[in-house]
């Protein structure tokens, strides 16, 4: 009986001494989405312990366990984490790290602290007292991601907000952010980082916007309206200006190539087009002059007759794009920005021509049209040079970041 009572008093001794409760049901959620446990969640000595593999597979680690040991090793991107059951020793990338409760075993399983195991891995894990809940989100992987001074987490809601306001679908605008945030990504990665000026510019920039709206309060309630405060809106601006500055050294960083002279002037010739015109008005008197040139007669000859001003100053003829060779409206928005788009039915026509060829009279808005296609030249080229090594440069660039994009697991909250 006596062996039976100090038993009792040891036990309740060390329960005491060790804190643990399972009594409140504790949830746990990654990227917003719950964590199903077989062997519940507990509290010791005010930190939440949770089933190990269940948690590291929810974060996307890889788990390994050495029974001789008791060592548990999980691996995820660049980070390595390796504990020991009922050691306070945890090891991140051989850096040890001092548990508050060590792992331990229960119901065969093994259970961890989700907070340490979640932020040696760079996750923000935040408490719910009121929910019970661990709310880990993995900052990597959200779109976004800012946190307010209340703890909460939150989407670009201004970005969002701009973005539609603008004309944008959320499906597009959720696009631009994505991008956003994977080029912040890239540029953590590659080293590229904001310093004391980019910061100093981005404050210079947000007080000529307070300037603007009278006073630092009224601009926060413009924000607040937007539903985010004036805390979130600079780390808004931390990060595009991040993403920015890391575009700006891609080409430095050997990430997007300087095409070479030959291959510019392929993509010249392979996109680019050259004619000269006559373009006369009355239907009869343009298939006149038609056939007397399909009679043998100059195409030259009939360059009086043109009732284009322009062909005066461009006696060459004009250089414009074939635009059939591009499937994105905003190229096209581009090229007719600068000037190099043809009425659609006079680049088709053209087109359609071998160098040296002669169409018979096609029809625009403008009048009719007999179109002679000539061969791009030299100097056409270096006309365009600069341009067309901008466009290759932008497509690799596309190339490259809608790669990084399609291997980014990223989560839309």
């Amino acid at each position: 009986m006596k062996k039976i009572l100090t038993l009792i008093l040891i036990l309740i001794l060390v329960l005491s001494a060790v804190n643990v409760s399972a009594a409140d049901t504790i949830t746990v959620t990654v990227n917003g989405e719950e964590v199903v446990f077989d062997v519940p969640p507990m509290t010791v000595n005010d930190r939440t312990m949770v089933p190990l593999r269940a948690i590291f597979e929810k974060l996307g680690a890889e788990v390994s366990y050495d029974d001789a040991t008791r060592c548990v090793t999980a691996i995820k991107d660049n980070t390595s984490i390796k504990l020991t059951i009922d050691s306070t020793s945890m090891f991140v990338n051989e850096t040890e790290k001092i548990l508050d409760v060590p792992a331990f075993e229960t119901e065969g399983r093994t259970l961890v602290p989700v907070r340490a195991i979640s932020e040696a891995f760079g996750c923000q894990v935040i408490w719910h007292e009121e929910e019970k809940l661990v709310e880990i989100v993995d900052t990597n992987a959200v779109i976004g991601y800012v946190s307010n001074s209340a703890g909460k987490l939150d989407v670009y809601l201004y970005e969002m907000n701009y973005l539609t306001s603008n004309g944008y679908s959320p499906a597009e605008a959720y696009e631009i952010l994505k991008e956003t945030k994977v080029m912040q990504l890239k540029a953590t990665e590659y080293g590229v980082a904001l310093d004391e000026n980019d910061i100093a510019n981005i404050q210079n920039d947000i007080d000529s916007y307070i300037k603007q709206f009278g006073s630092k309060e009224n601009f926060v309630l413009q924000l607040n309206a937007l539903g985010i405060t004036y805390e979130q809106y600079f780390e808004i601006c931390k990060m595009s200006d991040h993403a920015t500055k890391f575009r700006g050294k891609m080409t430095e960083l050997g990430l997007i190539e300087i095409p070479t002279e030959a291959a510019a002037r392929k993509y010249f010739d392979d996109n680019f087009l050259k004619a000269k015109h006559i373009l006369i008005s009355d239907k009869t008197k343009a298939y006149e002059v038609s056939n007397e040139i399909g009679k043998g007669k100059k195409f030259e000859d009939y360059r009086n007759l043109c009732e284009d001003p322009g062909s005066k100053t461009f006696p060459d003829g004009y250089v414009f794009v074939n635009t059939s060779k591009f499937s994105d409206e905003s190229e096209k928005m581009y090229f007719a920005n600068m000037g190099l788009m043809m009425v659609k039915e006079f680049e088709k026509g053209t087109a359609a021509l071998k160098v040296g060829e002669i169409s018979q009279p096609i029809q625009t808005a403008y009048g009719y049209h007999i179109i002679n296609r000539v061969a791009l030249t030299d100097e056409d080229f270096k006309e365009h040079k600069d341009l067309v090594i901008m466009i290759l440069e932008s497509t690799t660039y596309t190339n490259v970041v809608t790669k990084w994009m399609n291997e980014a697991k990223l989560i839309k909250l």
